[in-house]
């Protein structure tokens, strides 16, 4: 095998590594008992790769997500069932990035101690709910 080969498959492992969909999927598990016995469950987050982690968020919990809402740099999108997502300016914040944290804060303000929050936080979150 040649060297760039080899480097080669330690990049491809890499990104393989931390791809943030497979890394949610790997450490949740819909057996996860803070999972079965939250009331509710509400999908919160921010952040460049708060999409792909929200999707591996969405298949495991399914519809027990009563809300939630992510936000995301434009072009970032992806589809999600039961969470909102928005776009914000990225790196300069802007208003969509101020109502987007205001919804996600009103949906923060909605649980209550029998519910479970799960935030889905990366890269450019600051920026992306500027509060």
């Amino acid at each position: 095998m040649t060297k760039r080969t080899q480097a080669r498959q330690i990049f491809n492992a890499a990104l393989k590594a931390a791809d943030p969909k497979a890394a949610v999927l790997a450490h949740l598990s819909a057996d996860e008992p803070l999972l079965r016995r939250a009331k509710r469950i509400f999908l919160l987050g921010a952040g460049k790769a708060s999409a792909p982690m929200a999707q591996a968020v969405e298949k495991i919990c399914g519809r027990r997500i009563a809300a939630g809402c992510i936000v995301v740099k434009d072009g970032h999108t992806a589809p999600l069932r039961y969470t909102e997502i928005r776009e914000s300016g990225h790196p300069v914040p802007d208003e969509r990035g101020v109502a987007a944290a205001q919804r996600i804060a009103e949906l923060a303000r909605a649980a209550t101690a029998e519910d479970l929050v799960i935030c889905c936080i990366s890269g450019g979150a600051s920026a992306l709910m500027p509060l």
